[in-house]
């Protein structure tokens, strides 16, 4: 407030008398203390940016720490993916030995069932070698050799998908023994009853026949 403006206000409320009353000095006082601004709203603009920093830094430390609940969630264990066509662990554990030396001495205590299972799932995993491995080696009944088993183009083997849905019922399908050395697996196939031929080798092992089903 100007000096010019102050003295009008301060005339207003002093006497006409030339003594300066004490009256007069209350007035003068009254009138300052109005004018005064208030320590509250000086006090205000202080607190309100002392409430947005606060507010900030809380904001800062959500967004950079997970939640208990959000990091319990994303530890949880992967689901347990179905095996499509799956083997019993006597099965797998055989597979694994004859995957690594194709030696039949891992099979001798095999079923024939569990013995096709193997060459199942031996051309679903694309293991040809050990599909090979697992036919007869009756000489009467080979009928291709390993070099040409080697060139079959992959289109001509069937697709992991076509493999399943054919194959998915052998390990609950019937072996019908029709001689000492011969015999069939019945199942369940996608159009029918099938039969899987199988040949008992000299070593008393059941092995694959060469285009097993006819």
């Amino acid at each position: 407030m100007r000096s010019e403006e102050l003295k009008e206000q301060i005339d207003k409320y002093i006497s006409t008398e030339s003594v300066f009353t004490e009256k007069d000095r209350v007035q003068v006082y009254q009138k300052i203390q109005k004018n005064k601004p208030s320590k509250k709203i000086r006090l205000l603009p202080a607190f309100t940016i002392l409430l947005f920093i606060s507010f900030g830094a809380i904001s800062f430390s959500l967004m950079n720490h997970e939640s208990p609940r959000v990091a319990m969630e994303e530890k949880k264990e992967p689901p347990v993916i179905k095996e499509e066509f799956p083997l019993s662990n006597e099965e797998n554990n055989a597979y694994q030995l004859f995957l690594k030396d194709l030696n039949e001495v891992h099979l001798k205590d095999l079923s024939p069932i569990s013995i096709a299972k193997l060459y199942v799932k031996a051309e679903i995993d694309q293991q040809y070698d050990a599909v090979y491995a697992l036919y007869t080696d009756r000489k009467e009944h080979i009928q291709w050799t390993k070099e040409e088993d080697r060139a079959i183009p992959e289109e001509d083997r069937g697709t992991k998908e076509t493999l399943i849905k054919k194959f998915k019922n052998i390990g609950k399908g019937t072996f019908i023994q029709t001689s000492d050395d011969q015999g069939y697996i019945s199942f369940q196939g996608p159009d029918g009853e099938l039969g899987f031929q199988m040949i008992k080798d000299d070593d008393g092992i059941w092995n694959v026949a060469f285009q097993p089903i006819q």
